[in-house]
């Protein structure tokens, strides 16, 4: 046991300002009812910096980092940061996530020459709005969309329609949104012994990660297009997408089962 000022080691443990005792399962042990400790504070150049900390940062360093460096992947903001041995990582434990849910019902929009259509329709509250996310990383996108066909137009047999759901990006409101994500859909309404079943809904989801920053605005939305119809492209009405579910046998009044949703979750940050 050696005593130095308010310093106790005792066997390879150390105690600052501890009394006569350490805790037991402490190497190194700090008491104080108004102070903190303060950790090496450095800049890094970026999540894949090796040459800042001399000779070469070990497993298991600890360091502040004070500057917003770095770019996409490996951009670094003032945080706690430690070396997992291959790059820096920051300690995080505050989670972001946004929920979208789609409110209402909307039909597709059908070219009057019976052609392939390219028009999108907006699904009504998969608009995100102008968002500012608080922290850099990759974030996770998760969309899911419902599409139905239309009434059937024939008389012996099914109508088939193809289209897709899709997911728009602008940043730092520019005006022009970039479709980011597309994904195809085939839904029909059937013909079967003389009847018609309409409606029968399909659904798409898409994942898309994505870079985003701290300090830009950002809006997503979600889109639908029809893009065909069998029978030259005149098999049916025009297509839904988050058809009200209500009318549907069964459904004892519930009528968003069909609404389509968005969900927006930081799951890296730098």
């Amino acid at each position: 046991v050696r005593l130095v000022g308010s310093e106790m080691c005792i066997r390879d443990r150390v105690g600052v300002n501890t009394g006569a005792s350490i805790e037991k399962g402490a190497a190194f042990e700090v008491r104080s009812t108004d102070k903190g400790i303060l950790v090496p504070r450095i800049i890094l150049t970026g999540s894949d910096d090796i040459t800042t900390v001399t000779p070469a940062p070990t497993t298991g360093l600890f360091v502040y980092n004070t500057t917003k460096t770095g770019s996409g992947s490996t951009m670094v903001e003032p945080g706690f940061y430690y070396w997992d041995g291959s790059q820096w990582r920051r300690l995080f434990n505050e989670g972001y996530t946004l929920q979208y849910k789609q409110n209402a019902e909307v039909r597709a929009i059908k070219n009057p020459c019976n052609c392939f259509s390219y028009n999108y329709v907006d699904l009504p509250g998969l608009d995100s709005g102008v968002i500012t996310v608080p922290f850099s990383g990759i974030y996770q996108i998760f969309v899911k969309g419902y599409m139905a066909a239309g009434e059937n137009l024939l008389t012996n047999s099914d109508g088939a329609i193809q289209g897709s759901i899709s997911l728009w990006m602008d940043t730092n409101n520019s005006g022009t949104f970039t479709n980011i994500k597309e994904q195809y859909i085939t839904t029909s309404s059937k013909r079967i012994d003389g009847s018609n079943f309409n409606f029968l809904g399909q659904a798409a989801t898409m994942v898309y990660n994505v870079q985003l920053d701290a300090g830009n605005t950002y809006t997503f939305k979600v889109r639908g297009r029809e893009w065909y119809q069998g029978s030259s492209n005149n098999s049916n009405n025009r297509s839904w997408f988050g058809k009200d579910s209500s009318g549907y046998s069964g459904a004892n009044g519930v009528n968003d089962a069909q609404y389509g949703s968005m969900t927006i979750t930081l799951v890296v940050q730098n």
